[in-house]
């Protein structure tokens, strides 16, 4: 079922693509816009030599194992991640045991009296130092949220390939699907040619080229239907694999052509429930949340503090003292704060259990598709492919030689043409369920 996309070389598909391209010109105010518009969609409805001529750059041909490694190193999502892993790096380093900053305060103001007049001045150093670890909690938390956000990135470059690999999958299947439509047109070109030829020989009826041209029309309408198809699925996959967006790019491959070895069910939902990278973000995400209990409780919990005094009285006198303050065991002012961090932490600790629950099921349906996918393929392969390319073959020659009305004819190569799609949809069925099982695992596919 492979195909190549081919340019529309006849004047109508030409004149369309044309007439496309200038209605949304004038329809963008934007004046700047309108030359990159107008080249953009002339190129997307052409095939990728041909975008590449008019872009004047070379073809990239995109395999399903380059758009999941592209998209895990590129996709939009990645780059977030990484900024915040990045960021996260440098967090342990900032820890600190020392819940306030040391302060030093400043008294001053005049003594009047009946003795004399003069300047007191009063200055006060302190340092508090908490009572519970505080530096221990800050240094854990950082350690976590360094663990937290590097399970994230992982994660993010998982979906961002797995984005990637169906973009591809999509893309390729559009292709295909334009493909089938461009020889079913050229099918029915054949079809008016004969009905034409019958009618000029007085042996078939004016309806049946007027049907035939109706056909016709239909099938190109069908073929600009699948050339949309195209601009959309590439323009996806550009964005899941970080392309630039006047790349010219070409998804490659043979749709139909999977890793069809039979799998360990048991043994898929065992790993992916233990080290998918959706539970092992979960996990982080929940131990970060515990350890933040911890750091509230330490950070807004009683401190020992230490100082020493310098007085300076107006008459001359001076004072040193040693200043010592001590919490009174009343109450705890953190209660309330780490009360509240309790139950973020409570949520992402059952977060956790939650995110087992969805690995699991989506593994269930992934795997049950890998295997459905395939009866599908094969089912149309083997029992309704062949059969109809049969009746088509047969059904052109008996129309040919007068025995079979265009009806029947037209009839059968609309199913076999309806089949063909089929087929390439459920290939890329197939190759979007070996996917899944592929991203639930957290591993990139061969």
């Amino acid at each position: 079922m492979a195909g190549t996309l081919a340019p529309r070389r006849d004047a109508t598909g030409s004149d369309i693509c044309r007439k496309a391209a200038e209605r949304l010109v004038r329809n963008h105010a934007a004046m700047l816009l309108r030359p990159f518009l107008a080249a953009a969609l002339a190129c997307a409805l052409v095939s990728p030599q041909a975008r590449a001529e008019a872009l004047d750059g070379p073809i990239r041909s995109i395999s399903r194992t380059l758009a999941w490694t592209e998209g895990a190193t590129r996709g939009p999502g990645v780059a977030v991640a990484s900024a915040a892993a990045k960021a996260a790096a440098n967090v342990p380093s900032m820890a600190t045991g020392l819940a306030l900053p040391p302060r030093l305060s400043l008294m001053a103001g005049p003594r009047v009296g009946s003795p004399g007049a003069g300047l007191d001045v009063s200055i006060t150093a302190m340092m508090d130092f908490p009572v519970r670890p505080l530096s221990s909690a800050r240094a854990k938390v950082g350690d976590l949220l360094v663990a937290a956000t590097n399970a994230a990135l992982a994660r993010a470059r998982v979906d961002g390939g797995f984005a990637g690999a169906v973009a591809w999958s999509y893309a390729l299947e559009a292709k295909e699907v334009f493909s089938v439509r461009r020889r079913g047109e050229k099918d029915l070109e054949s079809i008016v040619a004969i009905a034409a030829k019958r009618v000029k020989a007085g042996v078939g009826l004016p309806s049946e080229l007027v049907f035939a041209r109706g056909d016709y029309g239909a099938a190109g309408a069908a073929t600009l239907d699948a050339e949309g198809s195209v601009v959309d699925s590439f323009a996806e996959l550009r964005l899941a694999i970080g392309a630039e967006i006047d790349e010219v790019v070409d998804p490659v491959g043979e749709i139909c052509k999977t890793n069809d070895d039979p799998i360990n069910d048991k043994a898929v939902l065992a790993e992916a429930e233990a080290s998918s990278p959706i539970v092992l973000a979960a996990k982080a995400r929940g131990a970060l949340a515990l350890s933040d209990v911890s750091l509230i409780h330490a950070t807004i919990g009683p401190t020992v503090g230490f100082g020493a005094q310098y007085s300076r009285e107006a008459f001359g006198d001076q004072i040193w003292l040693g200043v010592v303050s001590v919490p009174l065991p009343f109450t705890d002012p953190a209660r309330f704060d780490t009360a509240r961090a309790k139950i973020a932490a409570a949520e992402a600790e059952a977060d956790v259990e939650r995110a087992r629950l969805v690995v699991r099921k989506l593994a269930i349906i992934a795997l049950h598709d890998r295997v459905h996918t395939r009866e599908v393929r094969k089912k149309l392969l083997d029992d309704a492919l062949e059969p109809l390319r049969e009746a088509v073959r047969l059904a052109h020659i008996q129309y040919e030689t007068g025995t079979q009305d265009l009806t029947s004819v037209l009839l059968t190569r609309q199913r076999l043409f309806a089949v063909e799609e089929q087929v390439v949809r459920a290939c890329g069925s197939v190759h979007r369920a070996d996917l899944a099982v592929f991203h639930l695992l957290g591993k990139t596919p061969s």
